[in-house]
């Protein structure tokens, strides 16, 4: 009989991939050691896994013959099942073992030893709860279905009781929905809908729409592209059942858990919701599977908590969550209106902003007002004293900053102010029929110091050191390309008309409009970093918000994710506020944002600015 080569390999070689397959967390034997031959005349190859088969997760009490799942295999390609089981010592009361056939009696992760001749190598087995198996095959049909999935918001009582919050979204591979599911067509106290559909039309790009009060859908103009995946849509739900562990307490009753990092993906990408600054993700527990007349959980709600980063020994019940309809997803409104050229939104006329803007250039008499104020992602100011940096790291001041230009037939005049106190100020008059530039700031000992210089052209205001800084800068190419999304008329006779305000990359047309407006803050234009203090001429204020880091690096801040809150337009008297909230991403503090509100008011009605009192050198 031809001899049988021993050439020993650890089960490493052979089943690498079952590690990767997420059907139980099998890891090589860390001490299969390099190969070693015998002195018997029967020489083993290895011990192979079936390529057909994969070894499951156990169940408490369910036997499993590893004999399915393994061969001995030989040089000359013959196999056999002539192996032995072993587990470690300290695991025997919770493993049986009776030839190949292995019964575990307690949820854990095990060690075997498999061994043919003088060939060993080791496996690992792990075994779950009969409800911790259920979790592993419910997020299995989540992995086949990534994109096509139901989620509800649930409210959790005092008393740990869930109830349903009024909040569903419903992912599909055309639309991401958020809306209440028992009454879609829901408004706020201001009559705006309480829901947001983002979805693929029959032009194959995406629109924000939501529900209309008689349950029908419409959408928004100003299209994202083709790229609109990159929402929440074809954003994947993929969680490896696995994460989630059995605990058992004294009574034996059983809590499945998974860590924070289970808890972040089902936030962000299911709903989805974010949490506020002072507070981290902590676990998600499984509270209940709903299953099928088959016996299959077809749901899962959980409950999340959250800790306080001030106490993260203390977790805080957060809410509740239902994950339903894996794979069948779907709404029949918006499904109809997706395939239906009907329902394509036509584009925003804003011929009244134009109206309005175009009384506000052709005035030469008005007042332009701008505050920025450190706020969060909800346009609420940022405590202070808790985080004057916020303002320091880019203005050197101590609260909110506000200018006030005033212009007239006669001049410009600017004023900063840090809160209630008067940083600089800037203005452009004649005088003797010459125009000047005068220019005042703080010295060390809070006094005014000033500097003049005289100005080419027939007016401060024409010239074109001045011509930035009054609404002359508006076109009404910036007008025409702007993001807009909506108009609704308010009972004084205004419209308020919101929409996006851009890449801010400097080129791209939709920020064209802000970027416009902002250039009329004359004094604003960051901080030295060194003395703190502010240098003269702010422009392309959305462009690039000029920081330094602890290095002295010079960060650059974009203004991405930032939206147009609204623009309230008078298309009679031509006044104008535009309120934006504008990420800062380059600040030391996390979500920070400029809310910055923006004025045109008193367009030709009297008015003066007194220049009598700026001495020119």
């Amino acid at each position: 009989m031809k001899a049988k080569k021993l050439t020993l390999m650890t089960l490493a070689l052979a089943t690498v991939s079952l590690a990767a397959c997420n059907d139980n967390n099998q890891m090589p034997n860390s001490n299969g050691g390099t190969p070693t031959s015998s002195a018997s005349n029967v020489y083993v190859d290895f011990i192979s896994a079936d390529a057909n088969k994969t070894l499951p997760f156990f169940k408490v009490n369910e036997t499993i013959d590893l004999a399915e799942y393994y061969n001995v295999e030989y040089s000359d390609g013959s196999t056999d099942k002539n192996f032995t089981v072993s587990v470690y010592e300290k695991d025997k009361a919770s493993v049986l073992i009776e030839g190949t056939k292995v019964t575990v009696k307690k949820t854990g992760v095990y060690d075997l030893t498999l061994k043919a001749g003088q060939f060993d190598s080791m496996i690992t087995i792990d075994c779950r709860s009969e409800k911790g198996i259920e979790v592993i095959n419910f997020f299995k049909k989540l992995q086949a279905n990534p994109t096509n999935y139901t989620v509800d918001l649930l409210d959790i009582s005092n008393s740990g009781a869930l109830s349903y919050g009024g909040e569903t979204a419903i992912h599909t591979d055309n639309y991401f929905i958020y809306f209440n599911k028992d009454n879609p067509g829901a408004v706020d106290e201001n009559g705006d809908a309480n829901s947001v559909i983002l979805a693929k039309l029959s032009d194959g790009k995406g629109y924000w729409g939501n529900f209309k009060a008689d349950g029908d859908v419409e959408f928004q103009p100003g299209d994202i592209g083709s790229n609109w995946g990159n929402y929440y849509v074809n954003m994947p739900l993929s969680i490896d059942g696995a994460l989630f562990t059995s605990t058992f307490d004294r009574l034996g009753d059983e809590t499945i858990t998974a860590g924070k990092t289970v808890t972040e993906t089902l936030h962000q990408t299911a709903l989805p919701r974010g949490l506020n600054d002072n507070y981290e993700f902590g676990e998600t527990e499984i509270v209940e599977l709903g299953k099928n007349d088959a016996g299959e959980a077809e749901s899962a709600t959980f409950v999340f908590y959250v800790y306080a980063k001030a106490n993260k020994n203390t977790p805080l019940l957060a809410w509740g969550m239902t994950l339903r309809d894996i794979g069948t997803s779907k709404n029949d409104k918006v499904d109809a209106a997706a395939k239906n050229p009907a329902y394509l939104p036509q584009p925003l006329e804003v011929s009244e902003m134009k109206t309005a803007f175009g009384l506000a250039k052709a005035a030469t008499n008005y007042t332009v007002t701008t505050k920025i104020v450190a706020a969060d992602r909800n346009g609420q100011e940022v405590a202070q004293p808790d985080d004057t940096y916020a303002y320091t790291q880019f203005f050197g001041t101590t609260n909110a900053l506000t200018e006030v230009t005033t212009v007239t037939a006669e001049g410009i005049e600017s004023v900063l102010k840090d809160g209630d106190k008067v940083l600089k100020k800037i203005a452009f008059f004649n005088r003797g029929g010459k125009a000047y530039e005068v220019s005042g700031a703080l010295n060390a000992q809070d006094e005014m110091e000033y500097t003049s210089k005289e100005l080419t052209g027939d007016s401060a205001v024409a010239s074109a050191e001045a011509a930035v800084y009054t609404t002359a800068a508006f076109t009404d190419a910036a007008i025409d390309a702007g993001l807009w999304t909506k108009k609704v008329a308010k009972n004084d006779g205004t419209y308020l008309i919101t929409g996006k305000v851009g890449d801010n990359d400097g080129t791209t047309a939709s920020n064209l409009l802000y970027k416009q407006m902002m250039d009329q803050m004359a004094l604003v234009q960051f901080k030295d970093s060194e003395t703190n203090e502010l240098e003269s001429y702010g422009t392309y204020y959305t462009s690039a918000i000029k920081g330094w880091d602890a290095a002295n690096t010079e960060l650059h801040a974009l203004t991405i994710n930032s939206t147009y809150e609204g623009i309230t337009v008078n298309p009679t008297t031509g006044e104008i506020t535009a309120l934006a909230n504008i990420q800062c991403p380059a600040s030391s503090r996390a979500n920070l944002y400029w809310n910055t509100t923006y004025s045109i008011s008193a367009i030709d009605t009297t008015q003066t600015a007194d220049f009598s009192g700026y001495t020119i050198a």
